[in-house]
């Protein structure tokens, strides 16, 4: 039986990262193969449906596209020359990634309009001379979005001031929101401080808190830009979507990237406004010994969405924006109110069938090869470093 395995050293990279990883070959049988070629893909694509008529469900205006980040179709690691000879075979490899590649993601449709939208990255290998025989491996990017936002990540403040009946009874009450970190994994918990402060006259008192983590998913459709739009589009602009939900300001704040446009109608909401994954209510409660002026401290939020349904990777592309924030209410007994909204940057998924794959024997028993294209060439050296060590036939004692 003549078998291919193409595996990563990792299962998760970032933009700009070198990429080693290694085809195994086994040829059990004479074959017309003769060499190994490699295909790197990296894209993003989307489709959305909405529906024309509620009543029938009848679809309307179906718009999708797809945007190429990884382009690498014929890489022939090596030729024999000839038909493989019967034998176990590796080929180790390298690939550097391009800079900038937004990070993976996968949401798609339960209800309501069609739509799906993801971004994939994969290596293949194949044999020349018998293409049918092949393996692709999904490898996951991740993206520092930190970088995308114009205001602070993790920790912000807002202070208020009220007045009492007479013109220098003033109060003033500041608000401070902290998180634990700028990066989770789906399923991690975030922790979120809050510390209170208050001077002046009299000293405020908290009557509500309301935390929600919450989500806000566009799709940005590039093909109905016309050439006056996109010649009235400045690439220094801060992104400016209309009738954006109050709930979720953060995406006022992000950087322009890849000449969003801000007109409404090249856009879509497939999940309506910003979507609801968790919420806390906090009434104070003095008489039971809970006094919410001393502030809260690690107030958990699970990255997971109460009612059910897939929580996606937050990422920034071409035609996909994905973000998540922590907005915080404040609600004072004399009526004030201080609203505070932490981004949450990075949301991503762990690499769970890259860790969870259980390599046959076969591959520890492999004749390295060194590949002829000069480009994907891994050197001594590297074989021999840690980037190696849990790639099975390297190594070896």
């Amino acid at each position: 039986m003549t078998e291919i395995i193409v595996r990563t050293h990792r299962g998760a990279y970032s933009g700009g990262d070198i990429l080693y990883g290694a085809v195994y070959l086994k040829i059990d049988a004479p074959t017309s193969a003769y060499g190994v070629r490699l295909k790197f893909f990296g894209y993003e694509t989307y489709y959305f449906s909405a529906i024309q008529s509620w009543k029938t469900s009848e679809e309307g205006r179906v718009i999708q596209d797809t945007k190429e980040y990884i382009q690498c179709h014929d890489i022939q690691l090596y030729d024999f020359g000839g038909p493989i000879a019967l034998g176990h075979y590796v080929f180790p490899f390298k690939k550097s990634l391009p800079k900038d590649l937004p990070r993976s993601f996968h949401h798609s449709s339960v209800a309501g309009p069609k739509w799906q939208a993801q971004i994939v990255y994969q290596v293949e290998a194949e044999l020349m001379g018998a293409e049918s025989v092949k393996d692709t491996q999904s490898y996951q990017v991740n993206q520092a979005l930190e970088k995308e936002y114009n205001i602070p990540c993790m920790k912000t403040s807002q202070t208020i001031s009220t007045s009492g009946r007479l013109p220098l009874q003033k109060t003033s009450f500041t608000a401070v929101a902290s998180l634990d970190s700028d990066t989770y994994n789906i399923g991690d918990t975030i922790k979120l401080n809050l510390e209170f402060q208050t001077k002046g006259f009299s000293k405020a008192k908290i009557e509500h808190i309301k935390v929600q983590l919450v989500r806000d998913f566009v799709l940005v459709f590039r093909k109905c830009l016309s050439s006056d739009d996109l010649a009235s589009s400045s690439s220094t602009d801060p992104i400016s979507l209309s009738g954006l939900s109050k709930i979720l300001p953060p995406l006022l704040s992000i950087k322009a990237h890849s000449g969003y446009n801000s007109m409404s109608r090249n856009l879509a909401r497939p999940e309506g406004q910003a979507h609801v994954l968790q919420t806390r209510d906090i009434m104070d409660r003095f008489h039971e010994g809970i006094n919410l002026m001393k502030g809260l401290q690690q107030l958990l939020l699970p990255l997971e969405c109460q009612s059910g349904g897939a929580v996606p990777c937050s990422t920034l592309g071409t035609h996909i924006l994905c973000i998540y924030a922590v907005h915080i209410e404040v609600s004072l007994r004399d009526g004030g109110t201080v609203s505070l909204c932490i981004p949450v940057p990075n949301v991503q998924e762990r690499p769970h069938m890259w860790e969870a794959w259980d390599p046959p024997e076969w591959l520890s028993y492999c004749r390295v090869m060194k590949v002829t294209h000069q480009e994907y060439q891994v050197s001594a050296t590297t074989l021999d470093s840690e980037v190696f060590c849990k790639l099975p036939s390297f190594q070896t004692i």
